[in-house]
């Protein structure tokens, strides 16, 4: 494997399977990233990434635009108040059967 690919586990305020969909697209559209997958349950986004192209903080960012916290940068207020009301809200698309 590349010298150059970063690993990194990134916690986020996804709560559904649409924030995954939302979050793996913003992610995707950076330059650099070689896979990105998020985890619902756990919250936590998985992304392999060359560190030549694209940095954490980068990353973080997109996040961050696509209206969602990611680790310690929170999610930018425009881009929450536009996600879909499930989204905003902890747990209202989870129905736990």
């Amino acid at each position: 494997e590349d010298e150059n690919i970063k690993r990194a586990v990134i916690e986020t305020s996804a709560t559904c399977e649409m924030c995954k969909l939302t979050i793996e697209r913003a992610v995707y559209e950076l330059d650099g990233i070689v896979r990105a997958n998020l985890d619902v349950v756990s919250r936590k986004l998985r992304v392999r990434y060359d560190e030549d192209i694209v940095n954490l903080d980068q990353i973080k960012q997109a996040v961050s635009l696509a209206g969602y916290q990611a680790d310690d940068v929170p999610a930018n207020q425009e881009a929450f108040d536009a996600l879909p009301g499930c989204c905003q809200v902890e747990g209202a698309c989870h129905s736990r059967g």
